[in-house]
């Protein structure tokens, strides 16, 4: 029974390790992907969506967000974003409160990300990703 138990234990641990996003220690040293810009990225729309897969250079970007609501007072923005690999591993999201516009930067990189977007009582929606 205690021999099964180990290889269990030993076996769940090295699933956990293998799923784990590469890039993420705490401890990160910069590298020459680092110093690499890439042009801004724009993703626009209406009503829900998920964008495309799209590659990050850096270790720190920004997300610049916006929408027009008719009713910005009882509007929902909320955006998630996500490390593109097999398992999908949360990185961030924009959960404003009153605001129509602002800037979110995120501290997660380089990797291919894609996000999702969940507007209530909004007409469109703009993001920009950009280089910090």
């Amino acid at each position: 029974m205690k021999k099964q138990t180990i290889i269990i234990l030993i076996s769940l641990i090295s699933i956990l390790v293998l799923l784990l996003p590469a890039g993420c220690e705490r401890n990160y040293n910069p590298s020459l992907g680092d110093t690499q810009h890439f042009e801004p990225i724009i993703i626009s729309g209406e009503g829900e969506a998920k964008s495309d897969p799209f590659q990050i250079p850096n270790r720190q970007w920004v997300i610049d967000w916006s929408y027009t609501s008719d009713t910005p007072d009882i509007a929902i923005f909320n955006v998630f974003i996500y490390l593109n690999r097999q398992i999908q591993y949360y990185v961030a999201e924009i959960k404003p409160t009153t605001e129509t516009s602002g800037s979110q930067e995120i501290h997660f990189g380089p990797g291919e990300y894609f996000i999702e977007i969940y507007p209530y009582h909004i007409n469109n929606w703009e993001l920009i990703i950009k280089p910090e």
